[in-house]
């Protein structure tokens, strides 16, 4: 099974992206779509292109 989200930096799209989860309890994360490829408006710690990256900053998140 699989959901779409989208990375925003305030009311700024930044991409867009899908997570499936398998049986097994892991995850792929696959970067869709880039909506600005301006680096200022991505977290400090993320890189633009690396969906592993972006995979790892989400698990370690936490939401207000």
């Amino acid at each position: 099974m699989y959901k779409d989200f989208v990375l925003k930096n305030k009311d700024t799209d930044i991409l867009k992206f899908r997570i499936e989860d398998s049986p097994y309890g892991d995850y792929e994360l696959t970067i869709l779509e880039k909506y600005n490829t301006n680096k200022l408006f991505y977290p400090i710690t993320l890189k633009m292109d690396d969906a592993n990256e972006l995979l790892e900053w989400i698990q370690e998140r936490n939401i207000p």
